[in-house]
């Protein structure tokens, strides 16, 4: 199989030689096809084969490849198999006409810029780390691709399943796939699933065959009271195998639903977390599963579904102050709902057809709703009292939105107008004439002088809302357009339409600006954000996209509804959405990142290091501005900032009463701050190069500190004074930590070392070895009976802290470990990387530990320099080079994990034919 398979024009193929040299120097192998033939059945199927193969794509972006077709199919058949996607830059995209023609693959992804003016091998060492990510993920993807191929080029023949070791490999790589780049194909899935279901019906057929033991055996027994003994020993030892025969049918069961919930992931969010719960309450336990439950509950944004319609729902608005959304049904129907509880507050009937809009005034005070009967209708909100009806319409009324002041109100047709109310007296102002089918969808400008709408005749139309004459007309879209919207400057107009794309216009002189693709149906509403920065689409295709208002870039895809998504708005502070559906229901979606509890920024560059207050209370953090800073742990508010340093500060940790801080700054000195005050109390100078990290005492009466000076220092906390010097390092001392039963001291340097030392005497007492590259943490375990480790060799470690023996090597970061830290209660770890990752692992076991990766934290944009838990360990903070501290939910035990994600995430029930589906017993 090649390493590599390169894309690229024919232009170009002086640069993809000098790239391909460069990467046969490395004893890569790589796929790259010189020859500039016509496009044959034979030639386009060595090419799939190219690419399927290949563990990453390369592309070489040039005007010249993004308008060459061979490329695009090339492209089209690497994203269909969920290649690993490099673009690298090569030649500029100036062109406007090429920028549209680009890929939206290449932009989905970080460039590699590797123009004539960049130097060739930085960038070419930028290409090779990109490719060597999490590399044995990638060959094992495309090693089960082929073997799925395989299988589904020849019918699907059973010969060509996994089985046993093989078997349990795929499944454990599948379970660990979420979040993880590329993701698996449907192929992958239905092949691992499809090899469980065959080795299930063999362990079946296996459990058959000890039945028929165990019957045999207990004939035997009747048949003789001689071979009684015999026959009972026999019994037993079927029952034995029977019994784990269907413990591990039922582990099986388990981690392929593990399995099936990360699939769904990207599909369904909701059902992920149904699927992990299910392998949980149903079969025995499973890391698999507990993994797939920690990151559907991560993943999951469905907050609340909203059922009690008997038809399609396809119009909804939330109301200004939050509490309330309003859902326009085809039932005949628009119900108001509590958005706290789900439930409904008021139900407005009076229509007499299918109700196809429903909005909240500005204020909240009143509702519109418009109907299939040629009616609009204004009612009470908090009544539901009818207060006006709108009549003038000839034909279905398609929309109803408010003027901005609420004043006014305006309503499109399939009579071809849109006719302009005054929204207290029902009088019609004004009626825009000139659309030549139904106009479906109308918005005002955000200062009331002008609307827009869209039609069937595949127009827009700006209009004077004084006059009602035309100011412009939108021309671009090739079908009917259902949406429409103005961005809060009012200097953009966005629309979507039935030709799948939604197109972003000059509200000024109608110019097109932008086409967003990614829809695969027709697109029913597309909506700028509150602050204008993103857009949301509804498609028919049963997904809602969020988009980047400025570059189109896809930001996000919502799974979840059961059929085409009609409607969506945003709520008004922008982090929560509202969206109908065909499919009966409404839901709304958390669109702040679900997994961070809060953000910390106002540092002005690197966050080193951070920790918890010991009543849980406040957070600490240090930073590369030479200042450490005290933060409100619910809130996030900024309580004070200790100023004091010239140099950055590496650590910032609590005394164990809460009531000082001491950090250790590369301006080589440590100081001691009063907590409350945020006043110095003592100043520790005596290294004679920058401290990289300093350590309380459980009693709080020392200090310790580690220097780039190679030793470590102990300190009076009282007075100030050093009272010993630890010396033994034959390089910097990166870290150091005080056991919990205060006898010792622990210290982790770049001589790739862990030396533990008498915390009395300062004697060394044990040098612990095996890291192959610095050493960037230490951490003793609550029972002072380990150490954990952090290092530059991209491992975690953990040690007998008697005997310097590896107990177990955590791998997974791709890059540098930075630090590491235990729960309280010494069964997990958390990990900072430079990755750009924290990731959660469990440890279990007494004589022989393992370790399993349950989740990742990869919201930061840049390195990871530490992590720590909450002390009642329900939550993990971590401190990253974006200058940002973020907090992160997280579950001490799988019964706090399981409780939470019933509590946020479970909005409803399997339904039967989906339990039959994924091969669970049907509810009794």
């Amino acid at each position: 199989m090649p390493d590599i398979f390169i894309s690229y024009s024919r232009k170009d193929k002086a640069f993809v030689r000098r790239l391909h040299e460069a990467l046969a120097a490395q004893q890569r192998d790589i796929w790259v096809d010189w020859e500039d033939i016509p496009l044959t059945a034979d030639w386009w199927n060595e090419i799939q084969k190219g690419i399927e193969g290949a563990n990453t794509f390369v592309f070489v972006i040039s005007p010249d490849s993004v308008r060459s077709d061979v490329c695009r199919r090339e492209i089209e058949h690497a994203v269909s198999m969920r290649k690993r996607f490099v673009p690298v830059l090569h030649r500029e995209i100036v062109e406007e006409e090429d920028k549209q023609l680009t890929h939206p693959a290449i932009n989905s992804h970080n460039w590699i810029f590797c123009r004539e003016e960049d130097d060739f091998n930085t960038v070419f060492q930028s290409l090779t780390s990109a490719i060597d990510t999490d590399l044995p993920y990638v060959q094992e993807h495309t090693r089960l691709l082929l073997h799925a191929r395989e299988w589904d080029n020849d019918s699907r023949d059973a010969s060509h399943l996994l089985r046993g070791t093989d078997l349990h490999e795929a499944e454990a790589w599948l379970a660990e796939s979420g979040g993880k780049h590329p993701p698996p194909t449907e192929l992958h899935t239905q092949f691992v699933v499809a090899s469980r279901k065959a080795e299930t019906r063999r362990q079946r057929s296996l459990l058959a065959g000890v039945s028929a033991a165990l019957a045999i055996s207990l004939a035997l027994a009747v048949l003789s009271l001689l071979l009684y003994g015999a026959a009972n020993e026999q019994r037993q030892i079927a029952e034995a195998h029977e019994a784990e025969a269907l413990h591990q049918s039922g582990v099986s069961q388990s981690i392929a639903l593990a399995a099936q919930s990360q699939l769904e992931l990207n599909r369904s969010p909701e059902r992920a977390v149904l699927l992990a719960l299910s392998a949980l309450e149903s079969y025995p336990y499973t890391w698999q599963a507990e993994r797939a439950l920690s990151l559907a509950v991560q993943r999951s944004q469905v907050r609340r579904i909203f059922l009690g319609h008997e038809d399609k729902v396809v119009g909804i608005d939330i109301s200004p102050d939050r509490t309330r959304i309003v859902t326009a049904s085809h039932d005949t129907t628009a119900r108001v709902w509590d958005v706290a509880t789900g439930e409904v507050l008021l139900t407005l009937s009076g229509h007499a057809g299918e109700v196809e809009s429903a909005a909240f005034s500005p204020d909240g005070a009143r509702i519109v709703t418009c109907s299939n009967d040629t009616l609009a209708i204004i009612w009470d909100a908090a009544s539901g009292e009818m207060l006006l009806a709108l009549e003038g319409h000839a034909d279905t009324v398609k929309a109803a939105v408010w003027s901005p002041d609420g004043t006014r109100i305006v309503t499109t047709s399939n009579d071809g107008t849109g006719l302009i109310w005054d929204a207290a007296t029902g009088e019609l102002l004004l009626t825009l004439t000139g659309h030549r089918g139904p106009v479906n969808a109308a918005a005002w400008s955000p200062d009331g002088e002008r609307v827009v709408t869209g039609s069937d005749d595949r127009t827009a139309r700006v209009w004077n809302a004084t006059n009602g004459k035309m100011q412009l007309m939108l021309e671009g879209h090739t079908h009917w357009i259902n949406g429409v919207s103005w961005s809060p400057g009012g200097l953009r107009i966005a629309t979507a339409s039935e030709d799948q794309t939604i197109r972003l216009w000059d509200a000024l002189r109608g110019d097109e600006l932008l086409v967003f693709e990614g829809h695969t149906a027709e697109v029913n509403s597309a909506v700028f954000s509150p602050d204008g920065t993103r857009i949301l689409s509804a498609g028919g295709d049963g997904t809602v996209r969020v988009w980047n208002a400025t570059r189109g870039q896809e930001l996000a895809t919502l799974h979840g509804h059961a059929g085409e998504v009609k409607d969506g708005v945003w709520s008004p502070d922008g982090q929560q959405v509202v969206t109908a559906s065909e499919d009966g229901t409404a839901q709304l979606w958390d669109m702040a990142t679900p997994d961070v509890v809060l953000t910390l920024a106002g540092h002005h560059s690197n966050v080193n290091s951070v920790s918890w207050s010991p009543n849980r209370t406040l957070l600490l953090t240090a930073g590369s501005d030479t200042t450490a800073r005290i933060w409100d742990a619910r809130s996030g508010l900024l309580a004070r900032t200790l100023r004091g340093h010239r140099g950055q500060i590496f650590s910032a940790a609590w005394s164990p009463d809460g009531a000082r801080i001491v950090t250790a700054s590369e301006d080589m000195t440590a100081i001691i701050w009063n907590a409350e005050t945020g006043e110095q109390e003592l100043l520790l100078a005596g290294h004679s190069a920058s401290v990289n990290s300093a350590a309380w005492s459980p009693d709080g009466g020392r200090v310790v500190t580690g220097s780039s000076d190679d030793t470590a220092i102990i300190w009076d906390a009282t007075s100030g004074e050093p009272l010993l010097t630890l010396a033994g390092h034959e390089a910097e001392i990166n870290s150091v930590a005080w056991s919990p039963d205060s006898t010792s001291i622990a210290t982790a340097s770049e001589d790739g070392n862990v030396m533990i030392w008498d915390a009395e005497s300062g004697e060394p007492v044990l040098t612990v070895t095996g890291h192959s590259a610095e050493v960037n943490s230490v951490a003793w375990s609550p029972d002072s009976l380990r150490l954990l480790t952090a290092s530059e060799d991209v491992t975690v470690r953990v040690w007998d802290a008697e005997t310097g023996s590896q107990l177990v090597r955590l791998t997974g970061h791709s890059a540098e470990v930075n630090a590491a830290s235990w729960s309280p209660d010494g069964t997990r770890i958390v990990t900072a990387s430079e990755d750009g990752t924290s990731d959660m692992w469990v440890i279990s076991g007494e004589e022989v530990l393992t370790a399993i990766n349950l989740m990742t934290f990869s919201r930061h944009t840049s390195v990871v320099y530490d992590a720590v838990w909450s002390p009642d360990g329900t939550q993990v903070v971590t401190a990253s080079g974006d200058g940002t501290a973020r907090l992160w939910r997280t579950w001490p035990t799988l019964e706090a994990l399981m409780a939470y994600a019933n509590e946020c995430c479970v909005l409803r029930s399997l339904t039967a034919e989906e339990r039959e589906q994924f091969g669970l017993p049907p509810v009794e």
